[in-house]
C-alpha cells in the first residue's frame, strides 16, 4: 500500500468518491435512521399568519388511539427550557458591523420552539403530538383544538417596516429591528451635487426558499441513566447543533451527542437549528423512548427558513465621462417572524459597490420583522441581491447616457494595481484580475458575434438579448476549525474535521489534500465529520469556509504527521533526520533507495516498544486554528436569452461563467458547484417566488405545483471556466467556489432580458421574469 498517490492530488479532476454510493441508493440520511421502540412526532401548525393563542385543548387528542403525548408551548416553559440561541449578527472582524443610528440596541426577539403567546406565521408549530405511529400522531393532531384570536398580519417587506404596521412581537417598538447607516454621507452628497448624471433604480428582490432534496428530519433518544441525549439530524454542522441543543435543553454540552451522515442539501437555509430538533429531544426525555419526526414537503414550504426578500432604492452618480462618483440608497431586509439572522442586510450592504471604483457611498440599512417564515443566508447571503442592484444600475446608466455597457464597466472596474482596495463601506478586497475575468467571459460568450445572432433570431420572430455582470463575494463564517489526522497500521488515514458535507464533495476534495501532502492513495482516506463524540470543534459548511479553512488545518495536521513520522523514521532507518526526506508517502535516506513507507512507520509506532515513549502509539497530529482573514472570490458571467414577445416566454440560450477560486483543488467538483449555483440564480431570476398574500399572510406557493423551480429543459449546457489568481489572504491561495455561480446570475439574466426588449423601450423587468411579467412589460412600454 506504500505507493505514490497516482495523480489524485490538488488540481486533479477526481470523480467524487461518494457519488457511487449515493447514486446506488446507499446514502444514509436522517430518515434512514431508526431505533428500537421509537415513536413518532407530528407538529400542529398555525393556519393563521398572526394569532394570539388563547387556549389549547388537548384532552381529545390525548385520548386518541396510540397517542402518547400532546405538548405545547406552555409545557415547554413549565419544564424550564430555553429559546433557540440565534446568533443574528456576523461578528467576524472582516465584516462591517452595523449599529442603530439612534444609539439603541437592535431588537432581538426570543424564539421558542413552540410559542406560548401567539403564532407569528402560517405554518409555525404551536403543538406537538407524539404517538406509536405516524398515522396515529396525525389523527391526534387533528383533534387538538386551539382557540385563536386572529390578529392583523403584515407580510410585504416595505409594509412591515412602516411604523403603523401590526407588530409581530409585542415587546418591540416597531417591526424594524435595526436601522443603521453605512458610508460617508457628506462625501456622497457632495459627489451627487457635482454629478453630470444620476441613475435611479428601485426593486424588490423576491423571497425564495432552498427546497433541499432531503426534507428535514430528526430522531432523538434519551438515556435516563446517563442523562444524555442522542440526536440524529441533518444540518450545516454537528458541533453548533450540539451546543444549541444543550442551551435549549439546559444541559451541559457533553450531555448531547449529535450524529449526521449524509445531508441532502443545505444552501444556508438549513444551516442552523430548527425548532423540531429540540422538540423531539424534549419529547424523548419526557417519554423515555426514541422520538422520530420527518417533515412533509408541504410543511417545508411553510416552515423552512426562507431567503432573499430585500427592498432596495438606489442611485448611481456619474460624471460627464462615465466615471462613477458615488452611490446611495436604502436597503430593507425581511427577517420573517423571528430574528434568526441579519446577514442578508449586514453582509449585503457592505458589498453594494461590488468591484467597481466608488469614491463615496452612503446607504441606510434596515431589517424588519413580518408575519412570514424566518429568513436565513442562502447561497451567498445578501450578495446576489446587491450585485443585482449594482449591475442593473450600470446597464440603466449606460442606456440613459448612451455608453457601451462593457466600456462603462471597464472604465470603472478596480484594476490589479489598485488592489488591495478598500470599498466605500470599509471592506478591503485582497487581490485579483477583475478586468481579465470579464474579458474572458466576454470572449467565451462570443460577445462580438452577438449582433449577428440577434439579427438571425429576429428573422425567426424572436428577440434575443445578452447581459454581462461582474461580482465579488466575501467569505468569512465561523473562524475556528480543527482537523485531526491519524495514520493507521491497517493502511488507512482517518481525517476527523468539523465540516460536514451537504453535497460539496468533501469526502473527495479533503482526501485529495491528504493525498497531495502525505502521498497516500486517495482510497485510503476515511472522512469523519458528523459525530460530536469524535468531532469536538468545527464551524460546519457555510459562507464558503469549508475548503478555505479545512485546507489550512489539514495542511498543518499533515505537517505534524510528517514531523512525527520523520522522528520515527530516524530510528527505523538508523539515519539522522537531516539526511531523510519525505516524498510520495515514503521516508527515504537522501541519495539512496533505503526507505520506509508512511504506513510502515505507523505500524512501528503502534507495535515497537523500543521507540521513545513520545513516539509510541497512534501516528496522530491535529491543528486547531482560528483564521481571521476573509476571502474574496470574484468573477464575471454572460447570459444570452431569447424572448417570444407574443407570449413573454424567455428561453435561456447560452450561459458563460468565469469564477476565480484562487487555487482549484478539484476542478470537476468546482464546475459542478458553479453549475448548481447558476441553476439557483437563474431559477430565482425566471421562476421562483415564495409568495405570501400581502393582506392575509397566507403562503400561496406552498407546493411544487405552485413554487416553480427550474427543470433541466429550462437550462442549457453552461460554459464554465475556472480562473486561478492565488488569494493573498490564504496561505495556499484558495478562494471559495461554492457561491460564485449564484451571485451574478440574477443580474446577468435580467440584464439579458431587458436587452432583448430594448427595442420596445422596456427599462426593467422585476423578478421572477415570468412570461406574464415579460409580456406585460412589453405592453406597458408600447403604451
Amino acid at each position: 500500500m506504500d505507493q505514490p498517490a497516482n495523480g489524485s492530488g490538488i488540481g486533479q479532476p477526481v470523480r467524487r468518491r461518494e457519488d457511487l454510493r449515493l447514486t446506488r441508493g446507499a446514502g444514509r440520511y436522517t430518515a434512514d435512521e431508526n431505533l428500537p421502540g421509537q415513536v413518532y412526532a407530528v407538529m400542529v401548525r398555525s393556519p393563521h399568519a398572526h394569532a394570539r393563542i388563547r387556549a389549547i385543548a388537548t384532552a381529545d387528542a390525548k385520548a386518541a388511539p396510540g397517542v402518547l403525548a400532546v405538548l405545547t408551548g406552555a409545557d415547554f416553559l413549565a419544564d424550564g427550557l430555553k429559546p433557540i440561541p440565534h446568533i443574528p449578527w456576523s461578528p467576524h472582524p472582516a465584516e462591517t458591523q452595523l449599529h442603530n443610528s439612534d444609539g439603541t440596541a437592535p431588537f432581538e426577539a426570543p424564539h421558542f420552539p413552540l410559542p406560548a403567546d401567539k403564532a407569528r406565521f402560517v405554518g409555525e408549530a404551536v403543538a406537538m403530538v407524539v404517538a406509536e405511529t405516524v398515522y396515529a400522531a396525525k389523527d391526534g393532531a387533528e383533534r387538538v383544538e386551539i382557540d385563536y384570536e386572529i390578529l392583523p398580519a403584515v407580510a410585504a417587506t416595505a409594509d412591515a417596516a412602516r411604523q403603523d404596521a401590526p407588530r409581530v412581537h409585542d415587546a418591540a417598538r416597531s417591526n424594524v429591528c435595526f436601522d443603521a447607516a453605512l458610508g460617508d454621507a457628506a462625501a456622497t452628497e457632495a459627489a451627487f451635487a457635482r454629478a453630470a448624471h444620476v441613475t435611479r433604480f428601485e426593486t424588490w428582490v423576491q423571497r425564495v426558499t432552498g427546497v433541499p432534496m432531503e426534507p428535514r428530519a430528526a430522531l432523538a433518544d434519551f438515556d435516563a441513566e446517563t442523562g444524555r441525549f442522542t440526536v440524529y439530524a441533518g444540518n450545516g454542522g454537528a458541533v453548533r447543533l450540539k451546543n444549541d441543543l444543550a442551551k435549549i435543553l439546559v444541559v451541559p454540552p457533553e450531555k448531547v451527542r449529535v450524529l449526521m451522515q449524509d445531508v441532502g442539501g443545505n444552501f444556508g437555509t438549513r444551516g442552523m437549528i430548527y425548532p423540531e430538533f429540540a422538540l423531539v429531544a424534549w419529547a424523548a426525555c419526557k417519554l423515555k423512548r426514541p422520538v422520530k419526526w420527518i417533515i412533509e414537503r408541504s410543511e417545508s414550504f411553510l416552515s423552512d427558513y426562507q431567503a432573499r426578500d430585500l427592498v432596495v432604492e438606489a442611485e448611481l452618480a456619474l460624471d460627464d465621462k462615465g466615471k462613477f462618483l458615488a452611490m446611495r440608497g436604502s436597503n430593507i431586509g425581511n427577517l420573517g417572524a423571528h430574528t434568526t439572522n441579519f446577514a442578508m442586510v449586514q453582509k449585503g450592504v457592505q458589498m453594494m459597490s461590488s468591484i467597481y471604483r466608488m469614491p463615496a457611498a452612503y446607504f441606510r440599512a434596515r431589517a424588519t420583522l413580518s408575519n412570514t417564515s424566518p429568513t436565513r443566508p442562502y447561497r451567498s447571503a445578501g450578495r446576489p441581491e446587491v450585485i443585482f442592484v449594482m449591475e442593473r444600475l450600470i446597464d440603466l446608466a449606460a442606456r440613459e447616457c448612451g455608453y457601451d455597457r462593457v466600456a462603462l464597466r471597464r472604465k470603472n472596474l478596480v484594476t490589479e494595481k489598485e488592489l488591495p482596495y478598500k470599498n466605500p463601506f470599509g471592506v478591503v478586497y485582497d487581490n485579483g484580475d477583475y478586468i481579465g475575468g470579464m474579458d474572458l467571459a466576454l470572449k467565451l460568450g462570443d460577445w462580438k458575434g452577438f449582433k449577428k445572432r440577434r439579427k438571425e433570431a429576429r428573422k425567426r420572430g424572436k428577440y434575443r438579448g445578452i447581459g454581462v455582470g461582474t461580482y465579488v463575494d466575501i467569505s468569512t463564517g465561523v473562524p475556528r476549525e480543527k482537523a485531526e489526522i491519524t495514520v493507521k497500521p491497517d493502511n488507512t488515514v482517518e481525517l476527523v474535521i468539523g465540516i460536514v458535507s451537504q453535497g460539496q464533495g468533501h469526502e473527495t476534495s479533503f482526501a485529495q489534500l491528504i493525498t497531495e501532502w502525505l502521498g497516500v492513495p486517495i482510497e485510503c482516506v476515511r472522512f469523519v465529520a458528523g459525530d460530536t463524540d469524535r468531532v469536538t470543534v468545527g464551524g460546519g459548511a457555510h459562507s464558503g469556509r469549508g475548503m478555505r479553512l479545512g485546507s489550512i488545518v489539514i495542511k498543518k495536521s499533515t505537517d505534524g504527521i510528517i514531523e512525527k513520522g520523520l522522528r520515527i523514521a530516524e530510528h527505523l532507518l538508523e539515519t539522522a533526520a537531516a539526511d531523510i526526506e519525505f516524498k510520495n508517502g515514503r521516508f527515504a535516506v537522501k541519495g539512496t533507495n533505503h526507505a520506509v513507507g508512511l504506513f510502515e512507520v505507523a505500524r512501528a509506532a503502534a507495535e515497537r516498544k523500543d521507540l521513545p515513549a513520545d513516539l509510541q502509539g497512534p501516528l496522530y497530529a491535529a491543528c486547531d486554528e482560528t483564521v481571521l482573514d476573509a476571502s474574496y472570490p470574484y468573477g464575471a458571467h454572460v447570459c444570452e436569452v431569447e424572448v417570444d414577445v407574443d407570449t413573454g416566454k424567455v428561453a435561456l440560450i447560452n450561459y458563460v461563467a468565469v469564477d476565480d477560486v484562487g487555487r482549484a483543488v478539484n476542478p470537476l467538483i468546482i464546475h459542478g458547484q458553479v453549475h448548481g449555483g447558476i441553476a439557483q440564480g437563474v431559477g430565482q431570476a425566471l421562476l421562483e417566488h415564495a409568495y405570501y398574500d400581502p393582506e392575509s399572510g397566507q403562503m400561496l406557493a406552498g407546493s411544487l405545483m405552485d413554487y416553480a423551480m427550474p427543470r433541466a429543459s429550462d437550462l442549457v449546457n453552461y460554459i464554465t471556466e475556472i480562473s486561478e489568481v492565488p488569494s493573498s489572504t490564504h496561505p495556499l491561495g484558495i478562494r471559495p467556489a461554492g457561491e460564485g455561480g449564484t451571485v451574478p446570475a440574477l443580474a446577468v439574466t435580467v440584464n439579458a432580458i431587458v436587452d432583448a426588449l430594448s427595442d420596445f423601450g422596456v427599462r426593467h423587468v422585476e423578478m421572477p421574469a415570468t412570461p406574464e411579467r415579460v409580456w406585460q412589460a412589453i405592453q406597458d412600454a408600447r403604451g
